[in-house]
């Protein structure tokens, strides 16, 4: 390596300090951008991501408010069945026809319920309607996402309004 710097002139030698200098400035830098640049995207997309989340659970929420909000009258007496055969009919009557795995009564007024790869919207829609015309009210509900997009584990109980209180 010395013969090769020592046949070299000054002017090439000027050259090739200057191109070492600039490539050991600019070099480090470039990676160093390069990788912020790319994290700043992944987080881009998944803020994105959020937002289109939020937006999905808000009008999620409006359609649950306008359930409410066009229930009419009261919710129904006891005497409509007790809650164990208002959950099985009207979860067998629409959308979430399949997807009850299990319903277990809890006392005269409550019941627990599992379903499995029910969707979503439809499973809110439905709550809202269990408690605006059958006086059944949500006490617990854990549920967990699934593969496909919408769809959902649930296991929640219910008790009739006015239970306990």
């Amino acid at each position: 390596m010395n013969a090769f710097w020592a046949r070299l002139g000054p002017r090439d030698r000027r050259i090739l300090i200057i191109g070492a200098v600039c490539l050991g400035v600019i070099l480090p830098y470039w990676l160093v951008l390069q990788s912020l640049t790319e994290q700043a995207e992944r987080m881009e997309r998944s803020v994105s991501a959020l937002y289109e989340d939020v937006a999905w659970m808000q009008a999620a929420a409006e359609r649950v408010r306008g359930v409410e909000g066009g229930a009419t009258g009261a919710p129904a007496a006891a005497g409509d069945g007790s809650p164990l055969s208002v959950i099985d009919r009207t979860a067998r009557e629409g959308p979430l026809t399949g997807t009850v795995r299990r319903v277990q009564p809890e006392g005269a007024d409550a019941v627990r319920v599992w379903l499995e790869d029910a969707p979503f919207d439809d499973l809110i829609l439905w709550l809202g309607t269990l408690e605006t015309r059958y006086g059944l009210r949500v006490t617990s509900l854990v549920v967990d996402r699934q593969p496909v997009e919408g769809r959902v584990n649930a296991r929640l109980s219910l008790e009739r309004a006015g239970r306990g209180q």
